[in-house]
């Protein structure tokens, strides 16, 4: 089970996501580093935790702006493999994303899997994701299925009424490899995950696709569920800037 480290960008700052709050999120506080920096917090994932991924969600470009890419370049340069939301609507933007991607691999003498990430919250229609899945490398894309309090986060009309599993069922009978599991209420909040079920329900269908689980973890117990659930991943944040996860207890994941 990989461990992927998350960073939140708002305002050009690396910030701290309570509950999906984003109007209340505050310049990051972290045990790892003085420095919040984009760079400084992805250099303590790789040096001090030994992370090898980071997810960042670029919340500027989420909500309509130009992305962070300086700050996405920055990420790079310290060695970890990179996935990146930056609220793709379109199959253009995709294109644009996935070009950029492979020119940070192309800049690097061993480069990592940089991934984009799809998120549910940014898809005008679902008719965009076969052109997306077209004009991209679908091994590439990693699908978010972004929720609150178990309600997906949809702006598509015909997903609005609809069951998160059963958004997840349509996205991934397009192909999908790989799908992120979020609900963002669970986030920096310390109380646990709520996700279990579906995942568990996901999982026994959908065997050949790894599902990542995002929001809630606070410690070992935690990651120990979601390995048994039989999760490919998860996205941790609050558990690795408060201490609650270290080298030591990452370590038989990031190994393996």
């Amino acid at each position: 089970m990989r461990i992927v480290g998350v960073l939140d960008i708002q305002k050009g700052v690396v910030v701290r996501g309570v509950a999906g709050e984003r109007g209340a999120y505050r310049p990051l506080t972290t045990s790892l580093t003085n420095a919040v920096s984009v760079r400084t917090v992805c250099r303590a994932f790789r040096q001090q935790l030994g992370l090898r991924h980071c997810y960042i969600a670029d919340l500027d470009a989420i909500a309509g702006n130009e992305p962070h890419w300086n700050l996405f370049e920055e990420a790079a340069q310290t060695g970890l493999a990179l996935w990146i939301d930056a609220g793709l609507a379109s199959a253009a933007q995709a294109v644009k994303m996935a070009n950029f991607l492979k020119g940070l691999s192309a800049s690097q003498q061993q480069p990592p899997a940089h991934r984009l990430v799809v998120g549910l919250e940014s898809l005008p229609a679902a008719a965009v994701l076969p052109d997306l899945f077209s004009e991209t490398d679908p091994q590439q894309i990693v699908f978010s299925l972004d929720l609150r309090h178990g309600i997906p986060l949809t702006q598509i009309p015909q997903w609005r009424e609809a069951s998160a599993e059963t958004i997840a069922d349509e996205v991934l009978a397009q192909g999908l490899q790989k799908m992120i599991v979020l609900d963002l209420a669970d986030v920096g909040v310390n109380q646990g995950f709520g996700t279990e079920g579906l995942l568990k329900r996901l999982i026994s269908k959908h065997s050949r696709v790894e599902f990542i689980a995002g929001g809630g973890v606070r410690g070992a117990a935690d990651l120990q569920k979601l390995s048994r659930v039989g999760c490919g991943g998860v996205l941790v944040a609050s558990a690795l800037h408060d201490g609650l996860l270290g080298r030591s207890e990452l370590a038989a994941y990031v190994e393996a």
